[in-house]
């Protein structure tokens, strides 16, 4: 078949970025080989295919669906690192709340070991001077209200055992509370549990101190007793001189509450009475022995008188006799 040619027709095609109109004249070629096909060949479409771009730019069949999957790997992307971001805030969260536990557990401790302390300095004021104080009866003291005030506290109730075996930020400040409101009851009354045994204790030093005055008053009236009956009747005027002195000091030292200092005075009071009356009863001794020597003396003087009186009669009866 030779070559011929078709009617005109255009038509519009978009290459690449190019919108072209397209001459339809077609240029139809045979070969001359037995059995070959008719080639319709449009110049114009020939002239285009070389203004087209190369078919590395164009737009492969398949693009849409590598955007479709870079699409999808850019949206997995970003809900991965949203993921990651919530974990991460999540376990930042999960971290701060448990160092929030951790300090809250510290401050708890804490709490508990100034607690503690305060705990064991009660027990032992309650076990200690406080049972020896709650000892002393009414009639040992001299204001009785100080025994009855110290009977109400050591019946107070102390607070309920507190810990930290807890887990939630809420249970620990409970438990600092309970802390802290228990710290302060045992400040409170440690140091009113200390005042009551002390009131007690000033209380019954007074009643000892009235009654040793009351005891030293008595040592004194015998002193003076003494002390006036062995007035000229004591062989060292010496002792009697000191019991007066110290007689005189005692009564100027009517104020004194030091217990130890009233009993020494007491003693020195006996022991001079002691050394008064010793030597009043030997001077007393003396006298008496003197008295019997005097009335020994006069009753030979006596017996004397009468023997020469007798004797003297005697002889004058003899003599009358004679004449």
């Amino acid at each position: 078949m030779g070559i011929g040619t078709l009617d005109k027709q255009y038509r519009s095609e978009t290459w690449g970025d190019e919108e072209v109109t397209v001459d339809d004249k077609t240029i139809m070629y045979a070969g001359n080989e037995a059995g070959s096909q008719t080639e319709l060949i449009n110049p114009n479409e020939i002239a285009a295919m070389g203004r087209r771009p190369p078919t590395s730019h164009r737009r492969q069949p398949d693009d849409d669906n590598r955007g479709f999957y870079r699409r999808l790997a850019i949206a997995c992307v970003s809900i991965l690192a949203v993921i990651a971001v919530l974990i991460a805030v999540i376990f930042g969260i999960g971290r701060h709340h448990q160092s929030i536990i951790a300090a809250k557990r510290t401050e708890c401790e804490r709490s508990l070991v100034g607690l503690d302390d305060k705990v064991v300095a009660y027990q032992d004021l309650v076990g200690g001077d406080g049972e020896l104080a709650s000892k002393i009866a009414d009639v040992d003291v001299k204001d009785t209200t100080a025994v009855k005030q110290l009977d109400i506290e050591m019946a107070s109730e102390s607070p309920a055992t507190v810990n930290c075996d807890v887990s939630s930020v809420e249970e620990f400040e409970n438990r600092i509370a309970q802390a802290k409101a228990s710290s302060q009851w045992y400040d409170e009354h440690t140091a009113s549990l200390r005042s009551a045994i002390q009131a007690v204790n000033e209380s019954r030093h007074a009643k000892q101190v009235e009654d040793a005055h009351a005891s030293l008053e008595e040592v004194l009236r015998n002193a003076d007793n003494i002390l006036a009956s062995a007035q000229g009747h004591v062989t060292d005027e010496a002792v009697w001189n000191d019991l007066s002195k110290l007689i005189g000091e005692a009564r100027n030292r009517s104020g004194e509450t030091d217990m130890g200092r009233i009993g020494t005075l007491m003693d020195d009071l006996n022991a001079r009475m002691d050394a008064v009356e010793r030597s009043n009863r030997e001077k007393l001794r003396q006298e008496e022995q003197a008295r019997a020597e005097a009335e020994r003396k006069a009753q030979e003087a006596e017996q004397k008188r009468k023997e020469s009186e007798a004797e003297a009669k005697a002889e004058e009866e003899k003599n009358k006799d004679k004449h």
